[in-house]
């Protein structure tokens, strides 16, 4: 998954998955879809981060969560209507 969205890996690599929420555009999100991405996948992974961020405790220390679910949304808002 993380190669057909292109978000950074590991803790160290939310700041990658930041600015890859600033820089995202339509045409990316085409790409994706493209390379395999489903609308289905996205939700899931926008409902799994939200609902692990309600959760909190330990699942917090995971710095990813907050800024993969902004870049799931935001895939979401993009998304083309065919």
């Amino acid at each position: 998954m993380g190669r057909v969205i292109g978000w950074g890996t590991g803790q160290a690599g939310a700041a990658a998955t930041r600015q890859l929420v600033q820089t995202l555009t339509p045409d990316a999100v085409e790409q994706m879809i493209a390379n395999g991405l489903t609308k289905e996948m996205v939700q899931q992974l926008a409902d799994k981060y939200g609902a692990a961020l309600a959760e909190g405790g330990a699942k917090l220390a995971y710095t990813q969560l907050e800024p993969r679910l902004e870049l799931m949304q935001k895939i979401l808002e993009m998304w083309p209507n065919k």
